[in-house]
């Protein structure tokens, strides 16, 4: 495949998939992020922008950050901090909460997550989750569903509310009935919903959070339900909890926005595993051979053969066996120190005596030193003789 088919073919892949993702029908998001910037079911974006809405004469402020933050911000007590979703509150910012609720403020929590000690140890309330034994259908297997409805009979329906997608098993099974009041429940007889009296304020506890998501707001008679829970929130300034959902919600990859895309995330898929399969071929088609890299020379040995075939050559055997001689007596010096300026009989002794080596040959070795200091040819018999008998001497020497 040339790179210009190549190219053409990346592009075709790309132009198929954009028609494919374009065509296809949007899946519908379930993710709960409670969210008021979520226009997704489970989001709170209808919640945020009705609430104006529903409180007309109250104050409604946003608060984007922790409620330990907010809170130390805040002078009155004359506020309602109200807080739906399911992320865990950190325990410094639920005890300021407790703090400023004790003195006179108000909150409204609806969640089915209350992690922290002080919600379950101050206010003496325990919480469970009811399991419904009943035969599983494929309409059930995904989602809870509940009844809920109100106790007080200016709110209550007589058909009650009925939720069909959600998370609504959470009930209270325990609370102080002396300073505890129940607004709400589920089923026949599961409160999910209670006012605790705490100081000179209150809370709002209720554990259906997902009844105050978009899916359930925008189904008319579900939407009355949530807005009835509104009613018992009396302060004229209302806190609205904009930062722990969103910080739970958040992905903190870079590349957040383009995942949340359907179409940028499989866009960002497909040039990956594009560029993975091309890596492969490239490597495969382009890979370098493996130089042969040769062992150096001996440039000392090759230097000595080169000078023995030139002198050699030249018929100058004298010259040659000079060389073997004088590198004969440098290694007698070396090895077996002995001194070398006088090259008669009682030096052979010696050097017979050190190396074990025979007096004869030694002192044949001298006499063709001998004779080349004479200017006496040397016959290429009488080479060859002498560099056997030096050869023997090294082997003697060294190897004994």
């Amino acid at each position: 495949m040339t790179k210009k088919l190549y190219i053409l073919f990346i592009i075709l892949l790309f132009a198929l998939m954009v028609i494919v993702e374009l065509s296809a029908p949007k899946q519908i998001d379930w993710t709960p992020t409670f969210s008021q910037n979520d226009k997704i079911p489970f989001g709170a974006y209808v919640l945020n922008n009705t609430l104006t809405d529903v409180f007309p004469d109250r104050k409604i402020m946003e608060s984007s950050k922790s409620v330990y933050e907010t809170l130390n911000s805040v002078e009155n007590n004359d506020f309602c901090y109200f807080y739906t979703g399911i992320a865990e509150i950190d325990h410094y910012s639920v005890f300021k909460l407790f703090k400023r609720v004790k003195q006179g403020a108000s909150a409204f929590i609806s969640s089915n997550y209350f992690g922290d000690y002080l919600f379950t140890d101050s206010l003496n309330v325990r919480i469970n989750v009811h399991f419904v034994m009943e035969k599983i259908t494929p309409e059930k297997i995904q989602y809870d569903t509940a009844s809920l409805n109100f106790y007080n009979p200016a709110l209550a329906s007589k058909t009650s509310y009925d939720f069909a997608r959600g998370s609504f098993q959470w009930y209270f099974s325990k609370f102080d009935t002396t300073n505890t009041t129940a607004l709400g429940f589920f089923g026949l007889d599961k409160i999910n919903f209670i006012k605790v009296k705490y100081g000179k304020g209150e809370f709002f506890l209720h554990l259906s959070p997902y009844s105050f998501t978009n899916y359930h707001i925008l189904n008319e008679k579900n939407g009355e339900y949530t807005y009835k829970c509104l009613s018992y929130i009396d302060s004229p300034v209302i806190i609205r909890d904009a930062y722990y959902n969103e910080k739970f919600g958040e992905s903190q990859s870079p590349l957040r926005f383009f995942l949340s895309q359907d179409s940028l995330r499989n866009m960002i898929y497909l040039i990956t595993i594009l560029l993975l399969i091309a890596l492969v071929f490239n490597v495969k088609r382009r890979q370098a051979a493996i130089p042969i890299i040769r062992p150096l020379s001996n440039m000392t040995l090759d230097f000595v053969r080169t000078l023995a075939n030139l002198y050699f050559s030249n018929k100058n055997h004298g010259l040659t066996a000079k060389k073997k001689i004088d590198h004969f007596l440098g290694f007698v010096r070396r090895k077996l120190f002995v001194n070398t300026t006088n090259l008669n009989p009682d030096t052979a002794n010696i050097i017979s005596l050190k190396s074990g080596f025979p007096v004869q040959d030694i002192i044949r070795i001298f006499t063709t030193q001998s004779k080349i200091d004479k200017g006496i040819e040397i016959k290429i018999d009488e080479l060859k003789d002498l560099n056997e008998t030096i050869n023997k001497f090294y082997k003697k020497v060294n190897y004994g």
